[in-house]
């Protein structure tokens, strides 16, 4: 029962990621809906998976991959994005328990409310949805699970150059799994001026 529900979870994610992104393949304007940017990031992530129970939390580097699609209303833009990390955390000091490994892939919708587009420096507030993958395994045991969480975020966004902007963003996701704290930085490659 647990696979059916993974796949309708992955089925609704993905219709609702098309469904933009088809939405988007004709557009040219930025009043519409449309490619504008295209970019990655890189982040410092803080877990409160499976490993951070007993072994007092940590962090590690994670990489994610983002898109601007246009402006849905006024001030409003969508953001389909992807994200992934993994983590392995070490037996205690006194030689006990297993290693543990952490990886979570993330696939998601985020809606961006922008202060003042037009600024040299643009802040936000967003929030959206993601539908994470998450694995663990510890020594002989193992387990993958998924589930459809909601993103909260708030950054920054500045040009770098005619056809470059450079992105900061703090978020945190909640779900029924993993929740997850990401500090990243990240630069947008604009598609057309």
């Amino acid at each position: 029962m647990k696979t059916s529900r993974t796949l309708k979870q992955l089925a609704l994610t993905t219709t609702l990621l098309g469904l933009l992104l088809i939405g988007s393949a004709n557009a040219n304007i930025r009043d519409g809906i449309g490619l504008y940017s295209v970019g990655g990031s890189i982040g410092y992530v803080n877990s409160s998976g499976y490993s951070t129970l007993g072994s007092g939390g940590g962090g590690t580097i994670g990489l994610g991959l983002f898109a601007d699609i246009g402006y849905l209303a006024e001030n409003i833009a969508i953001y389909p994005n992807i994200s992934y990390w993994t983590m392995t955390t070490e037996p205690d000091e006194f030689g006990f328990g297993y290693q543990m490994k952490e990886q979570e892939f993330s696939i998601g919708g985020d809606l961006h409310y922008y202060f003042n587009p037009e600024a040299t420096v643009n802040y936000y507030l967003g929030a959206g949805l993601a539908m994470s993958f998450f694995k663990w395994q510890s020594g002989p045991l193992h387990k993958p699970e998924s589930s459809l969480g909601f993103k909260f975020a708030g950054g920054l966004e500045t040009r770098i150059s005619e056809k470059a902007s450079l992105v900061g963003e703090l978020s945190y996701k909640v779900d029924g799994v993993v929740n997850t704290l990401w500090t990243k930085v990240g630069v947008a490659f604009n598609m057309f001026d």
